[in-house]
């Protein structure tokens, strides 16, 4: 019989942003663990979350091989690491470095009430079989959802940011972020009739956060 042990780790900070300022922020980690065991042509597969007690899955994935499930076995002793996290944010320069990015915003951005969220997360996967193979694999994203609001306008809000970053450019957000300010208070001569609107998923279906 063939094994292989799984292990995926999550974890995220997320803060929300009212009047520019963080307010609170919530933390949630989960570990996920999956055994898979082969036999005779068939898999068996077991789950849990948490701490892993991996005799236990072991246990219950030989017996979810009495179900019958066909699945190819073929099995490698691949062993490696890699970390794409690099790139983003360490957690304790988090959350001051998010109000800095706030702050400064703001500076450049004074018409613009700003609210939201703003979430940091991480990820890291292990992966061990019965052949010898030992891999992991970590990474992690800067997901902006900050919603704009016309100061003094009433609106619940008048346009928005979002970004999905895995390596983090605080110029480069103040820089997008001033873009839109500038444009939403530059007036523009459009004659009536119908156009074509532009949109992102987010757009449509709201953030994920």
């Amino acid at each position: 019989m063939e094994k292989e042990l799984l292990t995926t780790t999550t974890g995220s900070v997320t803060l929300n942003v009212t009047a520019g300022k963080i307010d609170s922020y919530r933390r949630k980690d989960e570990t996920q663990n999956t055994v898979r065991v082969y036999e005779d042509g068939k898999i068996g597969v077991a789950g849990s979350l948490g701490d892993a007690d991996w005799e236990a899955l072991t246990a219950a994935a030989v017996e979810a091989l009495s179900n019958g499930i066909t699945y190819p076995c073929n099995l490698e002793a691949n062993q490696g690491e890699l970390d794409a996290s690099c790139g983003i944010l360490a957690g304790e320069e988090f959350l001051p470095a998010m109000q800095r990015l706030l702050d400064r915003i703001t500076a450049e951005c004074p018409r613009f009430g700003i609210s939201n969220k703003i979430q940091l997360a991480r990820f890291t996967t292990t992966y061990q079989n019965s052949k010898g193979a030992s891999l992991k694999a970590s990474d992690a994203y800067l997901l902006l959802s900050l919603v704009f609001q016309n100061k003094g306008a009433g609106n619940l809000y008048d346009c928005a940011y979002g970004a999905q970053l895995r390596a983090y450019d605080e110029d480069a957000v103040v820089a997008d972020c001033k873009k839109l300010h500038d444009a939403f208070y530059t007036d523009v001569d459009i004659e009536a009739g119908e156009y074509p609107v532009l949109c992102g998923f987010f757009d449509v279906l709201g953030s994920a956060i």
